[in-house]
């Protein structure tokens, strides 16, 4: 019956009518395309237990619940998959990844280490060296040797290396070596002189030049924006090149059972973010593919800012749900300071192993008051890097800041990585509303705790990582891997979450326990937390009827198995809007 002949029935035959559509209605029982059974379902709505079944329609959910309850919307078609006692959670999500990188990680390692040299194994500054040698005899002179992963914490004397011995040994190819955290890069005299970075070269605005003892002698290892002039020197990827690397890691993410990934941008080599990359460029990179149908999992893109990049986002406004929700544009990422490892994050005092440096402030609380109150106007999210406890009051005043001047508005600011903070700011950061953006998986302690607790004191170190005093508070909370290279275990930071162990379990009893998050809070951090982060609440992060059909088959429960069975959990499928897209290879049967 059309609309306009319906207009002009009496209103109580139309009222009669409508009842009994509506009754009708009620009564059809939806056709499911796929239903799940016999296993354990936590879907994260409220505090719901677990169910045993999952039915999926028009890649939302149907209907969680007992077997029998899910059976009733199989159809004559509909697949039906026995779980065998599996577990199912709603998609991971990872709030902050760098998918260049990723994927040049994965692509290093299936061509036997041809695109960079893998430091991440040496025992020291020679060891190092003499890896480099040996890619550098096969290159042509001038061509950059590149590397990563090195980190003197791991070195058997834990000094910063300098360029002498590597200029002494690599001479005629300019030497690129990215340190583990992507915030200190180590070169050699050919890429100072190529660089123009000489003893009278002043320090960058967010960038330390390292000098040698008692000199203003270039060290060679050069801290955050100091490092950009020699980044814009090699010789960047293809645009082809680039779509390959970001499709393999979204693959990689993918087995890993997440659904989703929030990329902080990498479009320059060796996963380093670089802010002069032309403006649009991996905005136009993943829109290409989200076009294309090469986006095998949701992705949540974040532009590097202050860049021209940045202000064409801020011009143009956001960009959600593009290819059917597989590609949100929507936030700006800032840096107001750089890590912990290499002492360029900024600190209130001094560092406890080297007094000489509080860090290095990259951006200060008035330049990202005037980025957030620019946001609020356009819609746009801001995110800030902020790991030092003076980087996060620069950014906590800063989102405050902005908000007086904009009341009512709905930022959802970000704090990327906040890892020690001051108790005067977590009232002001509350305020805020801001998403504090977590990495458990960096809380690797041994014995005597972790690198960080060396670097900032026993007394501050219980500022660090502390997931459960900000979550008391009420801090929103996401949580992330930071992966720019191979990433983690999937459930490594669910593990350090809830543990406060390494792997190993070192320390025993964990690192301040007293920070330990529930297993169901742990798993928030990378499900319902994560999505609110994104501005995905309404339809991820969690297994309610009508929200999208995105989650991850585990071979454990993750919620009950005992601690030391949670790195052994297998991720078995992962499914994006009911449809799978990952499948574990079960091993051939003799």
């Amino acid at each position: 019956m059309s609309a306009s002949r319906f207009a002009v029935l009496p209103v109580g035959v139309a009222l009669l009518v409508l009842a009994s559509a509506v009754g009708c209605f009620s009564r059809r029982t939806p056709e499911a395309d796929l239903i799940l059974t016999n296993g354990i379902v936590h879907t994260l709505h409220g505090d719901d237990p677990p169910s045993q079944g999952l039915a999926v329609g028009r890649g939302r959910v149907l209907a969680t619940g007992r077997d029998e309850e899910v059976l009733r919307y199989r159809g004559a078609t509909t697949p039906v998959v026995d779980l065998k006692g599996a577990t199912v959670i709603p998609g991971l999500i990872d709030a902050h990844v760098h998918l260049l990188g990723v994927g040049e990680s994965l692509a290093n390692e299936g061509t036997g280490g041809a695109l960079y040299v893998d430091l991440s194994e040496t025992e020291s500054e020679e060891d190092a060296v003499q890896r480099v040698r040996v890619r550098a005899r096969d290159l042509k002179p001038g061509e950059w040797v590149l590397g990563r992963g090195w980190n003197q914490e791991r070195w058997t004397v834990a000094d910063m290396p300098d360029k002498r011995l590597l200029s002494d040994i690599v001479q005629y190819n300019p030497a690129f070596l990215v340190r583990s955290d992507a915030h200190a890069v180590w070169v050699n005299k050919k890429a100072l002189d190529l660089a123009g970075i000489t003893a009278r070269t002043s320090d960058p605005s967010g960038g330390r030049i390292g000098r040698l003892p008692r000199s203003s002698e270039p060290s060679g290892v050069l801290l955050d924006s100091a490092w950009e002039p020699l980044l814009r020197l090699i010789p960047p990827r293809t645009r082809e090149e680039q779509a390959a690397l970001a499709v393999r890691a979204l693959r990689q993410f993918a087995a890993m059972g997440y659904t989703m990934v929030q990329s902080a941008g990498s479009m320059n080599r060796m996963g380093l973010i670089d802010p002069g990359a032309p403006a649009g460029a991996e905005a136009d990179l993943f829109r290409d593919l989200a076009r294309s149908g090469g986006l095998p999992i949701r992705v949540s893109l974040m532009i590097p800012g202050p860049s021209e990049a940045a202000e064409d986002l801020m011009r143009r406004g956001p960009e959600t749900g593009l290819a059917d929700g597989r590609l949100d544009i929507r936030t700006v990422k800032l840096f107001a300071d750089g890590a912990l490892g290499s002492r360029g994050a900024a600190l209130l005092q001094p560092y406890a192993d080297d007094p000489s440096t509080s860090g290095v402030p990259r951006m200060d609380q008035a330049a990202i008051a005037g980025w957030a109150g620019r946001g609020l106007r356009r819609g746009v999210q801001i995110a800030v890097h902020a790991i030092g406890d003076a980087a996060v009051r620069a950014a906590v005043g800063g989102f405050n800041d902005a908000l007086a001047s904009s009341p009512g508005a709905e930022p959802r600011f970000r704090i990327e990585h906040l890892s020690l903070f001051d108790p005067a700011d977590v009232d002001p950061l509350v305020r805020s509303g801001a998403v504090a953006i977590v990495q458990p998986g960096f809380l690797v302690p041994g014995r005597d705790g972790p690198m960080e607790e060396k670097r900032v004191g026993e007394e501050r170190a219980r500022r660090i990582h502390a997931f459960g005093t900000l979550l008391q508070a009420g801090v929103p909370l996401a949580g992330s891997s930071d992966a720019y290279d191979r990433p983690p275990h999937p459930l490594a930071g669910f593990h350090a979450a809830v543990t406060r162990q390494s792997p190993g379990g070192l320390p025993p009893g964990g690192w301040h326990p007293e920070q330990r998050l529930t297993r169901l809070e742990a798993l928030r951090l990378f499900t319902t937390g994560a999505a609110w982060a994104a501005f995905r609440e309404q339809d991820l992060g969690s297994l309610e009827p009508g929200k999208r059909a995105d989650f991850t088959v585990l071979s454990l429960d993750i919620l009950v198995v005992p601690d030391d069975q949670i790195l052994s959990t297998e991720v078995v499928s992962t499914y994006v809007d009911g449809i799978e897209v990952y499948r574990r290879e079960r091993p051939a049967q003799p």
